[in-house]
């Protein structure tokens, strides 16, 4: 089993004949739900923050509807600390959504 195992890892960095080996040569081969999907993953890591009015409670929603953010002024300096090292727009914590810019920087980080 053992040799099997390292026969296999020695053959799986090699081309074979009708394979892609370049991981950018697979995305020309994946559906447009599996680019959605890796895009959508890449943001949520990058940008939680962003996300962060899915688990608001009545009061939080209340504060946001008031053009208030419901956030820590600690946690958003250091989002928008983070965000600035980026090169993308603020977050301010009140706007709920995705920002362009921020799904921009993904797809130029996934090469779309």
């Amino acid at each position: 089993m053992a040799k099997f195992n390292k026969e296999g890892k020695a053959i799986s960095g090699t081309p074979a004949e009708g394979f892609l080996c370049n991981a950018r040569d697979q995305t020309a081969f994946a559906s447009k739900e599996e680019v959605y999907m890796a895009l959508r993953e890449l943001h949520m890591e990058l940008f939680a923050e962003e996300y962060s009015f899915m688990m608001d409670s009545n009061a939080d929603l209340k504060i946001r509807s008031l053009n208030e953010s419901p956030l820590s002024e600690d946690y958003l300096n250091l989002v928008n600390k983070r965000r600035a090292n980026l090169g993308v727009s603020q977050y301010d914590g009140v706007d709920s959504g995705i920002c362009d810019d921020t799904w921009q920087f993904c797809c130029d980080k996934l090469g779309l």
